[in-house]
C-alpha cells in the first residue's frame, strides 16, 4: 500500500521536485498552494503525513495546524512544518504548539525529509 503525503507549499518549483522525489519512492504525491485548498485535501484524502509551509498566500501554516489538529478526521495526521532558512526560534516554538510533529528549514534537503517522515511514521504505528 502506498502511502499518501500532502506538500503544501506556493513555491511551484519546489512542489515539482518534491512531487518527482515522494512519487520516485513510491508516495501517492498531493499538493496544495493555500491553506485552505490543504484543509479541503487533507479532509478528502487523509494523508499519512503532511509537510507544511508556515508561509502561505491566504493564512499560515500555524493556523492550518491547528485547524487540522482541532478536527476529528485530521486531529492524527502528523504535520512537518518548513519554512525559509531564516526563521526565529519562536517559529518553530509556535508550529510546534500549534500540533506540528517536527520543523524542518528551507532549503530542504530531501534525504532529511524523508528520514523524518519515515521516523515519524514509525512512530505512529508503535502508538
Amino acid at each position: 500500500m502506498q502511502r499518501k503525503i500532502l506538500f503544501v507549499d506556493d513555491d511551484t518549483s519546489l512542489v515539482s521536485m518534491m512531487n518527482k522525489i515522494f512519487r520516485r519512492k513510491d508516495y501517492d504525491f498531493y499538493s496544495a498552494g493555500t491553506g485552505q485548498e490543504a484543509l479541503r485535501i487533507a479532509s478528502a484524502i487523509t494523508p499519512e503525513i503532511i509537510v507544511l509551509d508556515i508561509a502561505l498566500p491566504d493564512t499560515t501554516g500555524f493556523k492550518v495546524c491547528a485547524q487540522l489538529k482541532k478536527n476529528k478526521d485530521t486531529a492524527k495526521i502528523p504535520v512537518i512544518m518548513i519554512t525559509g532558512k531564516f526563521f526565529a526560534e519562536e517559529d518553530k516554538v509556535q508550529g510546534l504548539e500549534a500540533g506540528a510533529d517536527d520543523f524542518i528549514a528551507k532549503p530542504v534537503n530531501p534525504d532529511e525529509l524523508l528520514a523524518r517522515i519515515d521516523a515519524i511514521l514509525r512512530g505512529y504505528q508503535e502508538k
